[in-house]
């Protein structure tokens, strides 16, 4: 390099270094590179106009087994997605009771199942009679949890209306758990004000007379919902997050088909905390899927369930990094292959919802990207052949200093990797809380909450 050429770079390094200080930007010598091609319509692109195909499979080896969420934050701002653009493939009255598309999902129905046109949250689940949705219902004196059954072809069934002793005055951000037992009845776990875990059993042929909920555990952090694993016989385990002292714990108790305690048992690991405990209730050996979260590194922790609902080890799984406050937690399978869904921090602390898979080294995958501020919420279910979860997600355009608003999507996982988002949500629909379930036919029902109650969409998932 002659004399000339070597000042004019140095003058290039010093314009460029000025840019740390306001400067406007420097001009490289070299010619500029191409223009990205427009994106195709409906695929999110980067701010450099890089694709992020939702559909890709990574095969590039992670260097470490901690998640830096590199790939989450590689995310479009909010101001580059349009208000009105579709995520995925979205229904339409050409393809309703259609079969799933390949690596997708279909909605069967126009229009959702109303529920309860006020309360929520509230979570569901499927039984041989159809599916059962339960949610919180009033506040403080007048709080309630109202359990029905339903279908996509039958009309809606109260089963029971249960008091809650003592009722939160303040709105619920996590809802009472419901869950099929072995026995035919499905059990109902609520949480009061004072932190008090009650526990219902009710029958679905016909609503049940004077249901009472039964305290069973005491001091649940309420921004965290318990957890059912059925047991034989009609036994269960319900888990919970211990919120009353520091670090916050996760509880079993372990119920006779009566509801009366057997045991309870503080599964913590030794120097960890825990919370956010949740069930995959297709499991073939149940187990109670956990974390203990942190500011930086926040590891995984499964703990396997005896038939008579005795705790196993604590398996300490891999950890995860940027995870939100408080986090949440789904988990799912397909095969021998099992999955955890969390909330996350993304790109600029917006939200995000990632996806890892348990025993793989590979990096999380966005299943919602940082393109928005609020709480999200997530549920998951395991399908022969894929995993399906159903997300919050930000509403494009809403401030981190409004009322949050979300849309509810659904994504399923399967040998190919992530599928399309499908977003089941009427235009005028803003989402803030969702829970899944999956009949053995292959139906799934998309509980979710809005201003205006509780409603349910009918999907079928390409999942077996």
């Amino acid at each position: 390099m002659d004399r000339a050429a070597l000042v004019r770079s140095l003058n290039r390094v010093a314009v460029c270094a000025a840019l740390l200080f306001g400067a406007p930007a420097c001009t490289p010598s070299t010619p500029a590179p191409p223009a990205p091609l427009p994106a195709r319509p409906g695929v999110e692109t980067a701010p450099g106009g890089r694709a992020l195909d939702p559909t890709a499979v990574r095969t590039r080896p992670h260097p470490s087994i901690l998640d830096n969420l590199g790939n989450l934050d590689d995310t479009p701002e909010p101001s580059v997605r349009t208000p009105d653009e579709a995520v995925g493939q979205v229904a339409s009255p050409a393809t309703l009771d259609a079969a799933a598309p390949a690596h997708g999902c279909v909605q069967l129905t126009r229009s959702p199942t109303r529920v309860l046109a006020s309360g929520g949250p509230a979570s569901i689940t499927a039984t041989v009679s159809g599916f059962v949705v339960a949610g919180y219902v009033g506040d403080g004196a007048t709080e309630q949890v109202v359990a029905v059954r339903l279908s996509p072809s039958s009309p809606t069934m109260p089963l029971a209306t249960l008091t809650v002793a003592a009722g939160s005055s303040t709105p619920r951000t996590a809802p009472p758990m419901v869950s099929a037992l072995v026995d035919g009845r499905v059990l109902i776990a609520a949480t009061d004000a004072h932190g008090a875990v009650r526990a219902a059993a009710l029958g679905v042929s016909s609503p049940t007379v004077r249901p009472e909920l039964r305290p069973i555990g005491a001091g649940a952090d309420l921004r965290f919902a318990p957890a059912i694993a059925p047991l034989r016989g009609g036994a269960s385990v319900v888990a919970y997050t211990d919120g009353s002292g520091t670090p916050m714990r996760v509880k079993l108790v372990v119920l006779r088909p009566d509801l009366s305690v057997a045991a309870t048992h503080d599964v913590t690991p030794p120097s960890l905390g825990a919370s956010a405990p949740v069930v995959d209730v297709l499991a073939e050996v149940p187990e109670v899927v956990f974390l203990d979260a942190h500011g930086g590194l926040s590891p995984i922790v499964r703990v396997a369930l005896a038939e008579d609902g005795t705790p196993g080890a604590a398996q300490i799984e891999r950890p995860l990094s940027t995870v939100s406050e408080p986090a949440h937690l789904a988990v799912a399978h397909f095969g021998p292959r099992r999955f955890v869904a969390y909330t996350a921090i993304g790109r600029a602390a917006t939200s995000a919802i990632g996806v890892v898979e348990l025993g793989a080294t590979l990096p999380p995958e966005p299943l919602v990207p940082g393109l928005g501020y609020g709480v999200l919420q997530l549920g998951a279910v395991s399908g022969p052949a894929a995993a399906v979860f159903a997300m919050t997600r930000p509403a494009p355009g809403v401030a981190a200093t409004e009322r949050f608003d979300g849309q509810l999507l659904v994504r399923l996982v399967d040998e190919a990797g992530l599928g399309p988002a499908l977003d089941v949500s009427a235009p005028e629909e803003r989402v803030s809380h969702t829970s899944i379930a999956r009949a053995a036919d292959g139906t799934i029902g998309v509980a979710y909450t809005t201003s205006a109650g509780v409603s349910v969409r009918w999907l079928r998932c390409a999942d077996r």
